[in-house]
């Protein structure tokens, strides 16, 4: 949040499983709309440039404003903390504390769950 306003961070993450922002958006929400106007930015800054794995946070916006831009995705995935944070209160029932606090995750990452770095090829992917 930057003066109470959403602040987007767009990037790709190489097969190192290194992050690389290259686009900073502060829009007055995060919706299809302001997604939409990000990535057709995007687009229009380099028009040869067709990502085909988004990974996201599960918000619907984000994958209908790629969509709306780039067409439907190849293959989205989603981030693990995300997928942690939104299952943990399902968990927390469960368990003492919390799942997701930094430094206490009480979930290993099952050893069958490739990392990013295992499946996506840098500029192949979008955030």
């Amino acid at each position: 949040m930057w003066q109470g306003y959403p602040v987007l961070i767009t990037g790709t993450t190489d097969k190192d499983n290194v992050f690389h922002p290259f686009c900073f958006s502060v829009t007055r929400g995060e919706t299809t709309q302001d997604y939409s106007f990000i990535f057709e930015g995007l687009h229009e800054a380099q028009l040869d440039w067709q990502p085909s794995i988004l990974l996201g946070d599960g918000n619907e916006a984000i994958t209908n404003g790629y969509t709306n831009v780039f067409g439907a995705p190849d293959v989205f995935l989603m981030c693990y903390f995300h997928v942690l944070k939104n299952i943990e209160p399902y968990l927390k029932p469960l368990t003492k504390g919390d799942v997701c606090g930094p430094h206490k995750s009480r979930l290993k990452r099952p050893p069958n769950l490739r990392r990013r770095g295992d499946v996506l090829h840098g500029s192949e992917t979008l955030l």
